[in-house]
C-alpha cells in the first residue's frame, strides 16, 4: 500500500502491539491440542513443508498457518459429512466439529490449491473482527483486507518467539 508519492501509510490508530500479541497468544492456546493428528501428517510431508517455506517467505507466521490448517480441516470434514452451512442445523453441526477433528486426518495434498489459499484469506478477514473492524464481506475485496492487515496492523510481523513449526528441524508450539 505504497502511495503514489512513495510513502507508506502510518499504523492504524487501532493498532496496539500488546493487544495484538495477546490475541496471537490466545489463538495458539485455542488451537493447541485441537488437530494434532492432522498436524503430524502435515509435518511429515516434505511437499507441505516446502509450501510452508513459501508462506514464511511471504510473511506468514505459524499462527496464520495453524489457523488456516484448522479452518481447512473443518471445511474438509464438513464436506465429507455433507454438512451444509445454509441451514441452522448445518451451522450447529459445523460449530460442533471443532471438538471432533483432533483424530481426523486428510492427505497433505489436500492442503494445497485454491481452497487451501482461501483458508488464509478467510483467516485474515476474521482477524479484522478481532481487531474491532466491522466485517462487510460482501463488499470487501479479500486482497485489500490482507494488504491492510500487512501494512497498517503489522499482522504479518508479530508472533510469539519460537522455532517455526513447519521447517526442518521442526519447531514446537510456542511456550505460552
Amino acid at each position: 500500500m505504497t502511495s503514489t508519492t512513495g510513502s507508506k501509510p502510518p499504523l492504524h490508530r487501532k493498532f496496539n502491539k500488546a493487544e495484538s500479541l495477546k490475541q496471537i497468544r490466545s489463538r495458539y492456546l485455542g488451537m493447541k491440542g485441537k488437530f494434532e493428528a492432522q498436524l503430524a501428517v502435515l509435518r511429515a510431508d516434505d511437499d507441505f513443508l516446502r509450501r510452508c517455506e513459501k508462506l514464511y517467505g511471504d510473511g506468514y507466521k505459524d499462527w496464520h498457518i495453524l489457523s488456516a490448517i484448522f479452518n481447512h480441516l473443518m471445511r474438509l470434514e464438513a464436506n465429507r459429512r455433507g454438512i451444509s452451512l445454509e441451514t441452522r442445523e448445518g451451522q450447529a453441526a459445523y460449530k460442533g466439529l471443532a471438538d471432533e477433528v483432533n483424530d481426523i486426518t486428510f492427505p497433505a495434498s489436500e492442503f494445497d490449491g485454491k481452497e487451501w489459499e482461501f483458508a488464509f484469506t478467510m483467516h485474515a478477514i476474521t482477524c479484522l473482527a478481532r481487531y474491532g473492524f466491522e466485517q462487510r464481506t460482501a463488499a470487501m475485496r479479500p486482497q485489500a483486507a490482507v494488504d491492510f492487515l500487512r501494512e497498517r496492523m503489522l499482522h504479518f510481523e508479530l508472533d510469539i518467539p519460537h522455532q517455526p513449526m513447519f521447517t526442518k528441524p521442526l519447531g514446537e508450539w510456542p511456550d505460552i
